[in-house]
C-alpha cells in the first residue's frame, strides 16, 4: 500500500512537470587541456580549441535531466601540429538545475542567468594523428555550466568539465604507453561555448520554470 502510494506521488509529480518544454538540443566547442598522459619530453601540453560536441537533453523535472551527447577532440601539439591524438565517442549524464534550489536567485543574478551540474560515463575511440590503430575508451566526466536565457527560446551556455579516460593504450602525443600495452590514465579539462535550442509548446522549459 505505501510503495503504491509512492508511485502515485511520482507518477503526480512528473505529470506536473509537463507544464514546461523538457527537451532542448545543444551544440559547442572550445578548448581542451590535458593534465596527464603525454609525455614531458614535448613542449607541447597538447592544448588548444579543438573540442566540440552536440548533445540532446531531457529533463523530468525542473530539477533532475539526463543528456546524450557525441563529441570530437583532437590533441596536436603546438608548433608543428603533426603530432598529437584525435577522440571522438558519446557520453550520457545526469543533470541537476541548481537555479530553483536557490531562494531569491533572481534577486542577486537576474532571472536570465542559471547553472547546471552533471557527470556521467562514455565511450570513444582514440588513435593517433596519421596513425591506423585504434583503441576504445572508458570515459568518465563531470562539471557545471552556467547560462544565460536570451529568449524563451534560445540560451547561451559557457561549461567547465573535468574529464577521466581509463585504460589508455595510447597518450594524448600519440605514442603507446609500454610496448607490453600496459594502460595509463588520462586526465584533461575542457573550457566551452555553446548555444542551447529549447523544444516544445509550452511557454517556459524546466532550466528556466
Amino acid at each position: 500500500m505505501k510503495k503504491s502510494f509512492l508511485l502515485l506521488c511520482l507518477v503526480g509529480y512528473l505529470l506536473q512537470a509537463q507544464n514546461f518544454n523538457q527537451f532542448s538540443l545543444e551544440a559547442g566547442g572550445g578548448l581542451i587541456t590535458p593534465l596527464r598522459g603525454f609525455d614531458n619530453q614535448y613542449k607541447s601540453n597538447f592544448s588548444g580549441m579543438r573540442h566540440f560536441e552536440v548533445g540532446m537533453r531531457y529533463m523530468f523535472t525542473e530539477f533532475v535531466g539526463l543528456k546524450a551527447s557525441g563529441n570530437y577532440q583532437k590533441f596536436v601539439n603546438d608548433p608543428g601540429g603533426a603530432i598529437g591524438t584525435e577522440q571522438y565517442g558519446g557520453n550520457l549524464q545526469l543533470y541537476y538545475n541548481l537555479r530553483p534550489m536557490i531562494s531569491d536567485i533572481d534577486r542577486f543574478i537576474g532571472e536570465n542567468f542559471g547553472i547546471l551540474l552533471h557527470g556521467g560515463i562514455g565511450g570513444k575511440f582514440a588513435k593517433p594523428l596519421g596513425g591506423l590503430q585504434t583503441e576504445r575508451i572508458l570515459h568518465l566526466l563531470g562539471g557545471f555550466t552556467p547560462q544565460f536565457k536570451v529568449s524563451d527560446r534560445i540560451a547561451i551556455y559557457s561549461d567547465f568539465s573535468l574529464h577521466l579516460d581509463l585504460l589508455q593504450n595510447y597518450r594524448y602525443d600519440g605514442g603507446l604507453v609500454s610496448p607490453t600495452f600496459a594502460y595509463q590514465k588520462g586526465i584533461y579539462y575542457t573550457v566551452s561555448f555553446g548555444l542551447t535550442f529549447y523544444l516544445g509548446k509550452e511557454s517556459y522549459h524546466a532550466d528556466w520554470y
